[in-house]
């Protein structure tokens, strides 16, 4: 089955209408044994079998493949882990349901929920759920909700889980862990100086000779990130580390990348990656909004009967940025941008009044866009 279809461009001096207009290319999601998303640049494959987590990171029309593979016990693609005892990510043996939430062409969210039994050294249970919100810029953000790691509260142990494959004599600390495993060929992982990455650094970069992977994490208190090369390119959060104790209480964390599909003119272009990624205060209406929701979009509460403006404030707002706004059940509104740019935004209803428009570049400070609600 294939899911929205629509492809709405908005130029300088544009509208939102019910059903949208004019045509440049979006995103959309087809579904079948899998689900997969398509969109301006890339494509995110979920896999069909096991977690349905996901399984490919495409560029050019599917040529180059960005997820990176290891060994069973090890991080593969993207996933969360308990170690010694498993790796949850695409594939693997569990129970798992997958979801399109939002289907295009502005924003495309997919949920997966998952549970992976394990013995570590009695029966339990990982449990959690993972939103992946993909925007057309290149930007996914990903939540990770209420990951439980077991039913009861796990110690050191010489036989848990994967353990009792590849080390079975040694006991072990244990991890608690959200990861993102990007491909290893020709890769360097850097800082947004250029800089090799060490621990604790919560934004760094995946670097290619022909493109780039931004990967920032929410800083929460307790945590700690991790950077390795063996046979991926590692990012990873730990929400607990070298623990001798690792009690069943779930966690979250938000993360997000951005892609870079053009050849960096070094490693200190990840500052370049990465400040798409900046979650910057923004003024929608009289509503100052400091930051974006977990699934990186700017949500007004306010209702907008009237025409309204959308500013940066002292700090500009990086381009592919996204906001739900409730037009007040108005059914079509007058876009335009001082200055003008062309072409302006994409535009997806979120539901009976509120709509999701992804705006194609950022916001400097003075810089602004008027929406204009009409009945």
């Amino acid at each position: 089955m294939r899911y929205a279809i629509v492809l709405t461009a908005l130029v300088g001096c544009a509208s939102v209408s019910d059903p949208p207009g004019l045509s440049v290319p979006g995103m959309f999601v087809e579904a079948d044994a899998a689900v997969r998303v398509f969109a301006p640049g890339y494509q995110m494959d979920f896999s069909a079998t096991g977690l349905h987590l996901p399984e490919h990171l495409l560029l050019n029309q599917g040529t180059v493949e960005l997820l990176g593979t290891d060994l069973p016990c090890f991080e593969s693609r993207v996933g969360v882990a308990v170690t010694p005892a498993l790796t949850a990510h695409a594939g693997v043996t569990g129970r798992s349901e997958i979801t399109p939430v939002l289907n295009g062409p502005a924003v495309v969210k997919v949920n997966v929920t998952y549970e992976v039994d394990y013995n570590c050294p009695n029966a339990e249970t990982l449990r959690g759920e993972s939103d992946f919100t993909l925007m057309p810029g290149g930007r996914i953000v990903r939540e990770d909700r209420m990951i439980s790691p077991s039913n009861d509260r796990l110690g050191i142990v010489g036989h848990c889980g994967c353990q009792q494959e590849t080390d079975p004599q040694n006991f072990h600390n244990l991890f608690l862990s959200s990861f993102w495993a990007f491909d290893r060929n020709r890769a360097t992982q850097a800082q947004p100086d250029g800089s090799a990455v060490t621990e604790d650094i919560y934004a760094a970069c995946t670097m290619y000779p022909d493109r780039a992977i931004g990967v920032a994490w929410q800083m929460l208190a307790g945590t700690r990130t991790r950077f390795e090369t063996d046979a991926t390119s590692l990012h990873v959060l730990d929400w607990a580390s070298n623990a001798t104790m690792l009690d069943p209480t779930a966690v979250s964390i938000t993360s997000a990348i951005q892609i870079s599909n053009t050849a960096p003119a070094g490693l200190g272009d990840c500052a370049k990656v990465l400040a798409l990624l900046d979650d910057v205060p923004i003024q929608i209406g009289n509503t100052k909004l400091g930051s974006t929701d977990h699934d990186g979009i700017y949500r007004d509460a306010a209702v907008h009967a009237d025409s309204f403006e959308i500013a940066a404030g002292d700090v500009a707002v990086p381009a592919g940025f996204v906001v739900s706004v409730d037009l007040g059940g108005a059914s079509h509104a007058r876009l335009s941008r001082s200055p003008a740019k062309n072409p302006l935004a994409i535009v997806q209803r979120e539901s009976d009044t509120r709509f999701l428009i992804a705006f194609i570049d950022g916001l400097a400070p003075g810089e602004s866009v008027t929406i204009e609600p009409t009945h």
